[in-house]
């Protein structure tokens, strides 16, 4: 993703199949807000490793499952994200039953 741009996406499936990957390079330390138009119910997880294996502290950067999903992430201490380093975003449809759900998301420096 490029910061402060909105891009296309789409999830397709069911809430374990029907995830989108993105990945994102902070500019500086700062909190990163993300936000989409998703009418669909989805939620996030913000992963330090490409590998989606290691999520970013929890209590800090977790998404509340909905619509129109936003957030903002803090980092692992809640004092933001650390300056110049990629981050790794997944993004999950929330329905149980196969369906193609599309939206815009944008992920923006606070400061």
């Amino acid at each position: 993703l490029t910061l402060s741009t909105a891009h296309s996406g789409k999830v397709e499936g069911t809430s374990y199949y029907g995830k989108s990957y993105y990945v994102f390079t902070t500019s500086a330390a700062d909190n990163y807000t993300l936000s989409m138009n998703n009418s669909d119910s989805m939620d996030c997880d913000l992963y330090s490793d490409s590998g989606f294996s290691t999520r970013v502290s929890w209590a800090y950067n977790d998404c509340t499952a909905g619509t129109n999903l936003s957030t903002t992430f803090k980092g692992s201490s809640g004092t933001g994200l650390s300056g110049s380093t990629t981050y790794y975003l997944r993004i999950e449809g929330e329905s149980s039953t196969a369906k193609t759900s599309t939206y815009n998301i944008t992920v923006a420096p606070e400061g």
